[in-house]
């Protein structure tokens, strides 16, 4: 089992980068990571690399038209 924990947020209009300390109950392993958001219809993603952005906006138009 892990325990996630938000340690950090920098939100930037529809771009979001968290820091997230993950620790295992099994050991004393505790583990920081980086993670980058972005908001598409209100709804917040994991990533937003140029790929993953266009496709995701590319299914929104494509729903709403």
């Amino acid at each position: 089992m892990k325990d996630i924990e938000v340690t950090e947020e920098k939100i930037e209009g529809d771009k979001a980068e968290i820091t997230l300390k993950v620790s295992y109950n099994e050991s004393d392993k505790t583990e920081t990571r980086k993670v980058k958001l972005v908001r598409v219809n209100g709804t917040w993603m994991i990533g937003y690399s140029k790929l993953i952005f266009k496709s995701a906006i590319y299914r929104i138009e494509k729903i709403n038209h």
